[in-house]
């Protein structure tokens, strides 16, 4: 039976420079900046955890031309793990989705029901430009009824 794996936690910060500052001290490993989330109004850096996943601070930017996004808790208290993102890996993501709706559906899907709060309803696509080599990162997430989109 496949399982969802962990690929990555997500920790939100107030200042990334500061936070990779801060990590690098700690553990002596410099995190590797990310990019700039141009419609979301933040930026992200990450480092490895080993096992293929990793933690990605993810911060507002303060040269974004666009208001901050409500996204993962990145408008909410600082600093604090927001949330983890799992690899749906053999059981794939629309599959993954469709068998949370399929549950949600067996609930009812009113706003009381857990999994109404807590489980994906659509996959939506998102993309930016690595700015480092210019190479498009895309990416396909599950979002539940309440996220807000990706870039």
């Amino acid at each position: 039976d496949p399982k969802l794996s962990i690929d990555h936690l997500v920790y939100v910060v107030p200042d990334l420079s500061q936070a990779m500052d801060d990590l690098e001290q700690m553990t002596g490993i410099r995190p590797a900046m990310g990019g700039r989330h141009v419609k979301l109004g933040t930026h992200n850096a990450f480092l490895g955890l080993g096992g293929g996943s990793f933690l990605e601070l993810f911060a507002p930017d303060p040269e974004a031309e666009v208001p901050l996004q409500e996204l993962i808790g990145v408008d909410g208290p600082k600093p604090r793990l927001s949330t983890y993102c799992c690899d749906a890996g053999a059981i794939g993501l629309d599959a993954l989705v469709e068998r949370f709706k399929r549950q949600q559906q067996t609930e009812g899907d009113d706003d009381s029901s857990p999994s109404s709060q807590l489980l994906p309803t659509s996959v939506e696509s998102g993309s930016r430009t690595n700015e480092a080599d210019g190479r498009l990162i895309s990416w396909r997430i599950a979002v539940d009824k309440h996220s807000v989109p990706s870039e």
